[in-house]
Parts: structure tokens; sequence; C-alpha cells
């Protein structure tokens, strides 16, 4: 115990520096937000000469499949154990192949980080939904 308190003696100087910027950075970290998941999604979407509309509508099904699918949630969060069937197929019927890519592209960037969606369709959608699509 001397031994300690000798130490933070000698070394009071450098012991209250480490403390500050610590202190420091680890105010910045926690106050640093999130980005807008939305702007990311516009920021991905710029190389394929969409207009505002499209890339609003593009963020918004990205958005509603994540969430429907249960994929944009954390494994802990309750929304993440089950999933839409319908509203995922409600969603996905109307869309030409172009779309899907597009929004298949969105998804796995921005929304459900690192999840393909054609994979998640497979696992997650029940068969007699997963059968109506033709992606």
């Amino acid at each position: 115990m001397l031994k300690i308190i000798q130490f933070i003696k000698k070394n009071i100087w450098f012991l209250l520096g480490l403390l500050g910027i610590i202190s420091v950075l680890g105010l910045k970290w926690f106050k640093s937000k999130p980005k807008d998941k939305t702007t990311t999604g516009n920021q991905l979407l710029t190389g394929f000469n969409l207009d505002e509309q499209q890339k609003i509508d593009y963020n918004k099904i990205s958005r509603d499949l994540a969430h429907h699918l249960g994929t944009a949630y954390s494994p802990f969060n309750p929304k993440h154990w089950t999933e839409n069937d319908e509203d995922v197929y409600n969603i996905l019927k109307d869309l030409n192949s172009d779309d899907f890519e597009v929004i298949s592209i969105l998804y796995f960037e921005v929304y459900a980080k690192g999840r393909t969606l054609t994979t998640d369709l497979a696992s997650l959608l029940d068969d007699e939904y997963y059968q109506l699509l033709n992606y």
C-alpha cells in the first residue's frame, strides 16, 4: 500500500493528465451522434443517377424491409425475433429486378449492415410467401 501511495505522489501530474485526456476523449465519443441512415443511403445512391423522390422511395422500402424482417434490430430486441411475412411480400411483389438490385444494395450496406436480402428472404420468409416471389 505504501508503494502505491509513493507511486501516486511521484507521478501525480502524469496521472492527472492521463485522466484528463481519457475524459475528454470519452466525452467526445459519447457525444458523437451516429450518422443518419437516410443520408448514408442517399450518398450510396448518388452513383445510380436517381432523382430525389426515387432516393426517398428506395430508402423507405429498404428501411421497411429491414424492419419487417427484424434485421434492423439487435438480437436482444424482441422485434428481431419475428418477421412480418405478409408485409414483406406486399412490399416486394410489385418491384422489378432493377429496383430489387438497388434495394438489396441499400439493405446490405445501410439498413441491415452486412446481411444480404436474398439470403434473409430465403431463410426468414415462410415458404408460401417465398415461393410467390420471383427473385
